[in-house]
């Protein structure tokens, strides 16, 4: 297993802060994985990269960032096609800032991809949370959590074709920042949704949510961040069967 792990600032000027790579030579070993873990407190910096992390042997893709994370990319992760599993998750407190993306996981194995966020991720120019899960995959889930914020020219961007359910768990706030011609808050393009619940935590100057699943498993996607109620004049009015004359 690589394994990384960083209990200090650490400060990439013109490239990566922490680069992480598994080149797939190991094949004689498989399961070996890729791990990288950022201590409390701690802040990394790249001028491209913050958390650079590819696994292109078997096993699982794992980072961990429990301090501040900033790059042009603050934090990319790949798993390539030998891989299994995909996981980012993000501690409490902890900031994740990127000019173009926050947090950009791709995977490419036969498991599940998930991002869990207890910190906040913001994105100047792209996506805050970038997630794809290929046809080989299985689940994809992005969770975060209640009082932090995502945010980007489309808050949360998911595009899952893996044989799994898509399910974007939003508790936290999910803006989007750059105003366009389009002004939705949560947008989605998918086969089903059985728990679409998106109301005053998600806005979007472009997109809010985007989820795209072209998968064989139903999306589910739930915002309920803690938020003023709407005005009573704001309420879905009521209706009822007509009465006979």
């Amino acid at each position: 297993m690589l394994n990384v792990a960083a209990n200090g600032d650490v400060t990439g000027i013109g490239g990566s802060g922490i680069r992480a790579i598994a080149d797939g030579s190991a094949e004689a070993n498989p399961g070996i994985g890729v791990t990288v873990t950022t201590g409390a407190g701690t802040t990394v910096s790249g001028g491209i990269y913050g958390i650079f992390a590819t696994n292109a042997d078997y096993g699982d893709l794992t980072v961990t960032a429990n301090g501040n994370v900033t790059g042009s990319e603050a934090i990319v992760a790949t798993n390539g096609i030998n891989g299994a599993n995909l996981y980012v998750t993000i501690g409490v407190y902890s900031t994740v800032t990127g000019s173009t993306n926050g947090i950009r996981a791709g995977n490419l194995g036969d498991g599940l991809l998930t991002i869990s966020v207890d910190g906040d991720v913001s994105s100047t120019v792209g996506d805050g949370i970038q997630a794809t899960n290929s046809a080989a995959g299985t689940d994809t889930n992005i969770l975060t959590a209640v009082g932090h914020a995502v945010s980007g020219t489309t808050g949360i961007y998911a595009n899952h074709s893996g044989t799994g359910a898509l399910t974007v768990n939003a508790s936290g706030i999910v803006t989007a920042q750059r105003p366009a011609a389009s002004t939705r808050g949560a947008r989605a393009r998918c086969p089903a949704i059985f728990g679409h619940d998106v109301a005053y935590a998600v806005t979007g100057a472009t997109v809010g949510v985007y989820a795209a699943n072209s998968g064989l498993g139903a999306t589910s996607i739930t915002a309920k961040a803690t938020s003023p109620a709407p005005p009573a004049t704001q309420s879905r009015p009521q209706t009822t069967a007509p009465t006979s004359p």
